[in-house]
């Protein structure tokens, strides 16, 4: 199962009228003179890399690598001007009052945290919005804001830019490039029922790590955050040793990062080819990466489009995500790929230890439990077409009752049984071919 991000994308859009997902009113974005894409810039950075690589894909956003420019020197003179006081600390502070003015340095200049599902990419993060008392009353409630509040009161006439963790973390990234400081993003794995986190790291001189929260500016309680998020399948200690999870990412595994979210950028476009090929970059970046060979693995296994699909490829790749993580979503990708390519006996092994797995948070596991049937009849499971998938989010989220008066009942009515293609005449048997060969083990 690849983990996306589409549906939010396509559920704020929607419900943008209502105003269940954007935190304000948006109001036209303030007019800024245009840089054009390749100018000099005051601080190339990986943001910078980072924006190049989603315009391949979005539209030009005029001004935006100076807004950029903007928020890396605001928040470098402030580092640079406390440098003396700086010095006089030992590592370990000096490293938090470091991130302190950088957290003051994007708080006073509007950057703060709008809520899960508003910021898809950086060129979302830098777009200008204004906000009304509604709009400013929401980032207020926000407990990420806490510590923003005098700023975000102060002049509410101006715009904010709404980040999230890898938005924010990936700023802080690129002010630390300016002034050559140790900071690196560090990726988390989706828990049970939940979504992945970024945060970012200082190196200290003896090895040691500083871990910050960008999102609400604080230091990060590892100790905490790692039970929630490593408590399956494996422990924080050995996600870091395989550097899976947890681990400081190179300049190169950051890239790899933002691969992936082009690629979801270019399969919300209904381009599986494109996003295919951003999605193998970033298994060439970040080769230890199971989240970017699960991506890929989906996709070769159960892209609607036949030009995209290869299930022997799906097989190997889908064997080396498990390898590194082998999580329910992860098993249930390569059970879609061994169905793809008719292993029947190996996908239904596969999928009932994803289900075995998802059962413990999700009682119901209705997603997997229905690939399951499906392999059980030798049946191989096809993603729905984007139109589709956009479709569908739409009714489950006319059907929740989060939404109060938007909820809508829809008439149920029973699945239709699932053809047994494994039934005699079928022209599908259920023996199992031969293993291809294992994915070479970096």
């Amino acid at each position: 199962m690849v983990d996306d991000r589409w549906t939010a994308w396509v559920v704020c859009a929607a419900l943008a009228i209502a105003g269940a997902c954007r935190p304000a009113a948006v109001v036209a974005p303030t007019p800024l003179p245009a840089a054009p894409r390749g100018a000099p810039v005051a601080h190339r950075t990986i943001a910078h890399d980072a924006l190049d690589l989603e315009a391949d894909v979005l539209p030009p956003s005029p001004g935006v690598e100076r807004r950029l420019d903007a928020l890396i020197g605001d928040a470098a003179r402030k580092i640079r001007a406390a440098e003396p006081r700086l010095r006089a600390l030992d590592p370990r502070e000096r490293a938090l009052e470091t991130f302190r003015l950088i957290e003051d340095g994007l708080a006073a200049d509007h950057v703060v945290y709008a809520g899960r599902g508003y910021v898809s990419t950086l060129h979302d993060a830098l777009a200008p919005t204004l906000v009304d008392h509604v709009g400013l009353a929401r980032l207020q409630d926000r407990f990420e804001n806490r510590g923003r509040i005098p700023h975000i009161t102060a002049s509410p006439q101006e715009p904010y830019y709404m980040a999230d963790c890898d938005t924010f973390s990936i700023l802080y990234v690129a002010i630390g490039e300016t002034l050559d400081l140790p900071i690196a993003m560090v990726d988390l794995p989706s828990p049970p029922g939940a979504v992945g986190h970024d945060y970012v790291v200082w190196t200290l001189p003896g090895g040691g790590k500083v871990a910050w929260e960008p999102m609400t500016g604080e230091e990060r309680n590892a100790a905490l955050d790692d039970d929630f998020f490593f408590h399956a399948p494996r422990s924080a200690d050995e996600s870091a040793a395989a550097r899976a999870f947890g681990v400081a990412m190179t300049r190169a595994e950051t890239l790899g990062y933002w691969h992936r979210i082009v690629a979801e950028l270019w399969l919300d476009l209904g381009a599986p080819q494109q996003a295919l090929a951003a999605f193998t970059a970033a298994t060439r970046l970040g080769p230890q990466s199971p989240v970017a060979y699960n991506d890929v693995a989906w996709l070769l296994a159960t892209s609607p489009d036949p030009a995209v699909r290869d299930p022997e490829r799906a097989v190997q790749v889908a064997e080396r995500s498990v390898a590194l993580w082998p999580s329910a979503n992860y098993l249930d990708t390569l059970a879609a790929a061994y169905a793809a390519a008719g292993r029947w006996q190996d996908a239904q092994r596969a999928q009932a230890r994803a289900v075995s797995v998802a059962a413990a948070y999700d009682p119901k596991a209705s997603g997997f439990r229905h690939r399951l049937a499906l392999y059980e009849h030798c049946q191989a499971y096809i993603a729905a077409r984007r139109e589709e998938r956009l479709a569908e989010s739409w009714r489950e989220t006319l059907q929740n009752p989060a939404w109060g008066d938007l909820a809508i009942a829809v008439s149920g009515r029973e699945a239709a049984p699932i053809a047994d293609a494994c039934a005699a005449g079928a022209g599908v048997s259920r023996t199992t071919p031969p293993h291809p060969p294992h994915p070479p083990r970096r």
